[in-house]
């Protein structure tokens, strides 16, 4: 009985002399997350303010943020005497082997914080990676999110589009159309590229620099087969609308031209 005794009072010392330090770790530590909210909340206000680029503001408040409430955890171990040291060594450890067998995960973290960092795109771009199109919706430390021009979503591994060339259709004010098709012998080719050049005037968001050009390239069975070159302006009108406004008025004009020439025979 005296044993137990003993213990529980040697118990009750203990507990007080660890009690007042366990107190301050515990007002430590609501300080430090207290104060790492505050400072993030600033952090982004500021960001804000400056107009910095979504992507770039997350990860700098997800840096602060975190690494606010890593120190909090630190500092409010050493209050009760807590081995900081050999913690962050077993926790090294520790990540280390998970790090290893979550080597694709790892991978697409150190993927979108590079991606984060690098912003060869921004939210809204239309880009093209590994043979998958569409308009960035966001970027996060795994997946980088598109939404397709058939209205679908795609979800892409950092790690895929980190190590793949990147065609980003939005860091550019021209693109270049082509079409191809061809016209039956017999038929005079200079009228037919003056009528076809003159057609494609009035096309939405047609850039006069570099001129459109028509080259015949090829004599076929049947026909003598020429590209269309054209350059659109992407702020203005897509690949597809432009390819689809100049069949439609090279079309139309074929046909006004058709009509006249018949009528000049008879």
């Amino acid at each position: 009985m005296d044993i137990l005794t003993q213990a529980f009072q040697d118990m009750l010392v203990e507990s007080a002399k660890i009690l007042p330090k366990v107190i301050v770790s515990v007002l430590v530590l609501g300080i430090g997350l207290l104060g790492t909210g505050i400072i993030t909340r600033m952090v982004k206000k500021l960001l804000t303010r400056y107009e910095v680029e979504d992507e770039f503001a997350l990860l700098i408040s997800s840096l602060v943020r975190w690494s606010g409430y890593a120190l909090s955890v630190i500092v409010a171990l050493q209050q009760v005497n807590f081995n900081v040291t050999a913690f962050l060594t077993g926790v090294g450890i520790a990540g280390f082997t998970i790090g290893y067998a979550l080597q694709d995960v790892s991978q697409n973290l150190v993927a979108g914080f590079l991606l984060l960092i690098q912003r060869p795109f921004e939210l809204e771009d239309a880009i093209t990676v590994d043979d998958y199109s569409g308009t960035v919706q966001t970027v996060d430390l795994r997946f980088t999110e598109l939404r397709a021009f058939d209205g679908t979503t795609i979800l892409l591994p950092n790690t895929l589009v980190f190590t793949n060339p990147i065609t980003n259709y939005g860091h550019t004010d021209r693109l270049r159309v082509s079409l191809s098709t061809g016209i039956a012998y017999g038929n005079d080719l200079e009228a037919t590229r003056s009528l076809i050049l003159n057609a494609l005037a009035t096309i939405p968001g047609l850039r006069s620099d570099p001129a459109p050009a028509l080259y015949f390239d090829e004599l076929g069975p049947q026909q003598v087969k020429f590209t269309l070159y054209f350059w659109i302006d992407p702020q203005q009108t897509s690949v597809s609308q432009a390819k689809d406004a100049a069949i439609v008025r090279i079309h139309q004009a074929a046909m006004e031209w058709t009509t006249l020439t018949q009528q000049e025979d008879t």
